[in-house]
């Protein structure tokens, strides 16, 4: 499998099943599930190809543009 589950920390609430592109505009994955986080912010879970490391930055596709995330390895931090 090319794909694996990560989390993305976002600068802006991220919506579900949105395209994940990379620095260079390649779509290398999609968004599954959101949430705002007490502790984190906006927090989501997505499928994202393995070459896409935790620690990137990443952007998230909405209509109206894009949100700056970070990709992390889960568990999500605990602070």
């Amino acid at each position: 499998m090319n794909r694996h589950l990560r989390g993305l920390i976002g600068e802006a609430p991220l919506p579900q099943h949105a395209r994940v592109l990379d620095a260079n505009g390649k779509d290398v994955g999609d968004v599954r599930s959101t949430v705002v986080s007490p502790r984190l912010g906006n927090i989501a879970l997505a499928m994202i190809r393995r070459e896409v490391a935790a620690g990137d930055r990443v952007f998230v596709q909405t209509p109206t543009g894009e949100i700056g995330a970070t990709t992390q390895a889960l568990p999500f931090p605990e602070s």
